[in-house]
């Protein structure tokens, strides 16, 4: 338990630094989703479409990943606190 204990703190701030990484991502993407709501006429007026959609659908990715690491870095931490 002596052992544990450092090796949970240090991966609890890891965690911690993912989780402001995660929410980043997601404010980015919620932004560009509220500037396309909000611009949706010229969007279209002009077929931006693809150009917009390209732009979510990176930014999804980036945030896809972060979330996985998250989600692993979460499950080593649970899994050392149970042994």
């Amino acid at each position: 338990m002596v052992v544990m204990t450092p090796i949970t703190f240090v991966i609890g701030k890891i965690i911690s630094s993912q989780t402001s990484k995660v929410l980043e991502s997601k404010d980015r993407r919620t932004k560009l989703m509220n500037e396309i709501l909000k611009g949706i006429r010229v969007i279209k007026l002009y077929s931006w479409e693809s150009i917009f959609s390209k732009k979510i659908f990176e930014l999804r990715r980036i945030e896809y990943k972060q979330i996985i690491i998250l989600g692993f870095l979460e499950s080593v931490q649970f899994l050392i606190v149970s042994l």
